[in-house]
């Protein structure tokens, strides 16, 4: 009883803190949702800023781990006509060296110490990719829409050494880009901001400090993103202190020092042990009215086997004995000489004591 009283207090204790305490982790790690910070557009057909919000961009290998196709998952596509919305540009950043220059449209610059070997663009019209130490156009990829997935054919002499960085926009296929700029009012066709800046809707790798980086128009570094530590809310240090206090109090029960010295210990039966000095002599004697007790549990079981011994007893054939014949004979037998002892030692003192009266006679 009581160890489910602890743990109903443990786990009451537990949701206290969890439901008074701030979740702001759950914000970093689900990053910057798409159109975060910007009004969506107020036409039905753009206005769903999941079109725009990058959630992953992957490989796709094969059974020897070789990529065949980049992979661009958003949080939602547009059944009717996919990719009408949006403008995906994917970045594959290299280690060392590289293009800084992104492809024109998006006016995002990077960090000094970021570089680019592959660019990719995707839009309603197809998808295309580039090298950055060539002058060739951009090779045209196959597309194919998997859920919400946009699967993109990887060629085989592109390079695939690196780690993506996406951007996210309004497509506009009236424009040489395609990219369309924000608007500072809410628009029917574009998002709107109160601040001029890069038309961003999203970036991969996702997150605010990210986002509002590009959008501020300062230098984006997606090759190593800057660690956004979630401040750690004052309930979550009030519910480790009160489990520490728990289960502290549990270890101290168990270590407690035992009873004092000469203390008898409880019986494991919960059953009072009565000393045999303790009992009085009707109680000890084994004999009652100057016969054997009968145990009552044996009557029964034993009334054919004394009938059989009775018999043998009788016949005189010297087969086996009662067990309670037995023991009478045995109590008997130790009674007699008492008895006969008590009797000789009154008519003693009764014959001493006559005896002086008859000489004074």
């Amino acid at each position: 009883m009581r160890r489910r009283r602890r743990a109903w207090l443990l786990g009451a204790l537990v949701a206290f803190s969890a439901a008074f305490a701030r979740a702001p982790i759950a914000e970093v790690e689900g990053g910057a949702e798409g159109g975060a910070g910007a009004t969506p557009p107020t036409a039905v057909r753009y206005a769903d800023p999941l079109w725009y919000d990058l959630v992953d961009v992957r490989w796709a290998v094969d059974a020897d781990g070789r990529p065949v196709a980049l992979e661009l998952e958003l949080a939602a596509v547009d059944p009717v006509r996919p990719l009408l919305q949006p403008i995906l540009e994917a970045y594959l950043m290299v280690a060392e060296g590289g293009r800084r220059e992104l492809l024109p449209g998006s006016g995002v610059v990077l960090g000094e110490d970021q570089g680019w070997s592959v660019a990719v663009r995707v839009t309603g019209q197809g998808a295309w990719a580039w090298q950055a130490d060539g002058g060739a156009p951009g090779r045209a990829l196959d597309v194919a829409i998997v859920g919400r997935v946009v699967r993109l054919a990887w060629p085989v002499d592109l390079s695939a050494e690196g780690r993506w960085a996406a951007l996210s926009g309004v497509y506009d296929p009236f424009h040489a880009t395609g990219w369309r700029a924000f608007a500072r009012e809410p628009s029917p066709w574009t998002f709107a901001t109160a601040e001029p800046g890069p038309p961003v809707v999203d970036v991969f790798p996702d997150d605010a400090a990210s986002l509002a980086q590009v959008r501020a128009g300062r230098p984006w570094s997606p090759r190593r993103p800057a660690p956004v530590r979630a401040p750690v809310s004052a309930w979550w240090w009030w519910m480790v202190g009160g489990l520490a206090l728990a289960f502290s109090g549990l270890a101290w029960r168990r270590v407690q020092p035992p009873g004092p010295p000469g203390a008898a210990p409880p019986s494991p039966s919960g059953v009072e042990l009565i000393d045999d000095g303790e009992m009085s002599s009707e109680e000890a004697s084994p004999m009652e009215g100057g016969a054997p007790r009968e145990p009552v549990g044996q009557v029964e079981s034993d009334a054919p086997s004394k009938g059989a011994s009775g018999a043998a007893d009788e016949g005189g054939n010297g087969g086996p004995v009662d067990g309670r014949a037995a023991r009478a004979s045995r109590y008997e037998a130790e009674d007699r000489p008492a008895t006969g002892t008590a009797t000789e030692a009154s008519d003693a003192d009764a014959s001493t004591s006559a005896a002086p009266s008859s000489r004074t006679t």
